[in-house]
């Protein structure tokens, strides 16, 4: 098979991987698929969304072995509390919350230098639109913000949580492994901000999608005559 022709069939098998948005589909069917009243109590379940700081021992002891070199301090989405971040240049100070962008095993110690970070935005009743963006946030009918329940240290009038992926933060690997830790997210938490990031990151429009097509004939021409 020439280089050309392999490479149009790795196009074609990642054209169904690559930038599938079904899986925020899937989320948004089930949030559209209980009443609107159902979904808050749904959606903080106990460790739904969110649950205890995930800790090396608690792995041990529902029997699973973590050796030493994969004993993690971090995982993918938990939230955590730290005046280490950086947005746009400027460090961000006071109490503020974020969730762990990177994957897992990037976050482990002397794996990366820095990581990424996106800033929780605690909803108050008291605000104009707060019933609005409730709403919008339990249906995940925005690819903006993610709904999270209501944490420990968060104002007494606040109902939940904006998890917002409008710009994100950036923190040096060594002060994130520092930070504090206010909670992990559940199964269904992970899984969700997953579709979430790749929803954010690789959605595609049907233009782009027919633009590259048709440049593609000319760049597979030039890929053969070099094979």
């Amino acid at each position: 098979m020439s280089s050309a022709a392999s490479l149009a069939r790795l196009e074609e098998d990642l054209s169904a991987l690559s930038h599938d948005e079904s899986p925020l589909k899937v989320v948004q069917d089930f949030a559209k698929s209980l009443g609107k009243r159902e979904r808050q109590d749904v959606f903080n379940g106990p460790g739904v969304l969110v649950r205890p700081a995930i800790r090396p021992e608690d792995a041990s002891g529902v029997g699973l072995e973590v050796a030493q070199r994969d004993a993690f301090v971090l995982l993918q989405g938990d939230l955590i509390v730290t005046e280490a971040a950086y947005f746009l240049g400027e460090r961000l100070t006071g109490t503020q919350k974020f969730a762990v962008a990177n994957s897992t095993c990037d976050v482990m110690p002397n794996r990366r230098e820095n990581a990424v970070l996106f800033h929780l935005q605690p909803i108050r009743a008291s605000e104009p639109n707060a019933k609005q963006l409730l709403g919008e946030l339990l249906a995940f009918g925005s690819t903006r913000r993610m709904y999270l329940p209501a944490l420990p240290g968060d104002p007494s009038d606040s109902p939940c949580n904006a998890l917002n992926f409008d710009g994100v933060a950036q923190i040096q690997t060594c002060n994130l492994l520092t930070a504090t830790r206010v909670a992990s997210l559940g199964l269904v938490g992970w899984r969700i901000l997953a579709s979430m990031i790749r929803t954010n990151l690789c959605r595609i429009t049907d233009f782009e999608i027919e633009l590259r097509n048709r440049l593609w004939p000319g760049q597979r021409g030039v890929l053969a005559s070099r094979g």
